[in-house]
């Protein structure tokens, strides 16, 4: 469930993830507790000396976060970690105001599992090489936490899809992961179904035309055409939904052409969307065959 806080600092929503699974009463190795969203209104001040590691992602603005007597300059596209028994006072600057993500980690591995991304309690900032993905990630955790029901499992899976996607940042810089490859990850990431080649190539740091070779060369089709497959993939998903119109579902897919949406999917399943919809309702009404 949702909680939600106002005061003249800013506006926050927050929520508490189900408790993971125990195994003989111990807590997995690495689980989420809390994730939520805070958006300052530019006069964002506060301290906490908190009991479990905070994960901040910071989408907009810049501040100043301060930890064993150091300060940490912290802007959009970075993240920052508080560890347990640590004083932290930060804040952010009136004509730069914060937008954040947050999460709280607990279980045995957490030390471990930072360490292993090359976060510490001596570096407890990280600058992301593609912030997108984590925008994607985080809203992805936003909509699941407004399910009615949250699987027990999926604060430990959640937790290490994190560890996962900061490890992937990091191979990025080292080149170890190719273009097309990080292209792919990214597409196929909830919250770039709608970006557009050109702001796709932007975010990797290359020319269109680059992109274009790299991702063809790997998959035999071009970036366009890959984006347009995962949103009517999407697309056939979301219309098991009556509530939804082909409009509405358009746009939501990424789609600002409605013609273009019906083409594109009649192209691939032989017929439009409406059709399409009513020929499954029709189906999932009919009663199973006796062999």
């Amino acid at each position: 469930m949702l909680r939600r806080s106002s005061d003249s600092t800013g506006k926050a929503v927050w929520c508490t993830i189900p408790g993971p699974l125990r195994v003989k009463n111990r807590l997995p190795e690495l689980a989420l507790t809390i994730i939520g969203h805070l958006k300052s209104s530019g006069h964002y001040r506060h301290q906490q000396v908190p009991e479990l590691h905070g994960l901040h992602f910071v989408e907009k603005g810049r501040g100043v976060m301060r930890a064993n007597g150091k300060d940490h300059s912290v802007g959009a596209g970075e993240l920052f970690v508080f560890f347990p028994g640590t004083h932290y006072i930060y804040h952010d600057f009136p004509q730069s105001p914060w937008r954040y993500h947050w999460i709280n980690l607990e279980g045995a591995a957490v030390d471990r599992a930072l360490a292993h991304v090359g976060i510490t309690a001596d570096s407890p900032r990280l600058q992301l090489t593609h912030p997108g993905a984590f925008e994607g990630f985080f809203s992805e955790l936003m909509v699941e936490m407004k399910r009615s029901e949250v699987r027990p499992t999926y604060a430990v899976m959640a937790a290490w899809r994190l560890m996962d996607l900061i490890a992937k940042q990091q191979a990025w810089e080292r080149k170890e992961i190719s273009l097309a490859e990080r292209a792919r990850y990214l597409i196929d990431r909830q919250g770039f179904r709608n970006i557009r080649v050109e702001e796709l190539a932007h975010e990797l740091g290359v020319e269109r035309s680059t992109l274009f070779r790299a991702f063809r060369e790997a998959f035999q089709v071009g970036p366009k055409e890959y984006i347009d497959a995962v949103r009517l993939n999407d697309a056939e998903r979301m219309l098991s939904d009556p509530g939804s119109s082909v409009k509405q579902i358009a746009d939501a897919c990424g789609f600002g052409n409605l013609q273009y949406f019906i083409r594109a999917f009649r192209k691939k399943n032989g017929v439009p969307p409406g059709y399409w919809r009513t020929a499954r309702k029709r189906a999932a009404k009919q009663p199973p065959s006796i062999p």
